[in-house]
């Protein structure tokens, strides 16, 4: 419910309704589970599904977290284990080894809702 007709990625939907499809990313655990068991894969790569490697464990096999996002997109996205504020998107991470990249105010608005 809520997601436009044919969206598969999130490439497909607005970003105020990724969380949605998140949401139906957890409800195909149990067939990810039936998958694993039947397969008996050595490695399962994996992307927004946090729980994949816990089930991977289970079934013996090892994780890989793939992503085609660039790696500085989490570094400023995530500070420890939390989401960024939007006053922490403004300015770059510590450490983060270049000092002019930085969001805008409205880009750190929206990112941070």
């Amino acid at each position: 419910d809520g997601l436009p007709v044919g969206a598969n990625t999130t490439a497909d939907i607005p970003l105020s309704a990724g969380f949605l499809l998140f949401d139906l990313y957890d409800l195909t655990q149990p067939t990810i589970d039936v998958f694993l068991a039947q397969l008996k894969p050595d490695i399962v790569f994996y992307d927004y599904a946090h729980w994949l490697p816990g089930l991977a464990r289970e079934h013996r096999a090892k994780s890989v977290f793939f992503s085609t996002t660039y790696v500085s997109f989490y570094a400023y996205m995530v500070r420890g284990l939390r989401p960024a504020t939007e006053a922490e998107l403004k300015q770059p991470p510590p450490g983060f080894p270049s000092q002019i990249f930085r969001y805008r105010a409205h880009e750190a608005r929206m990112m941070a809702q």
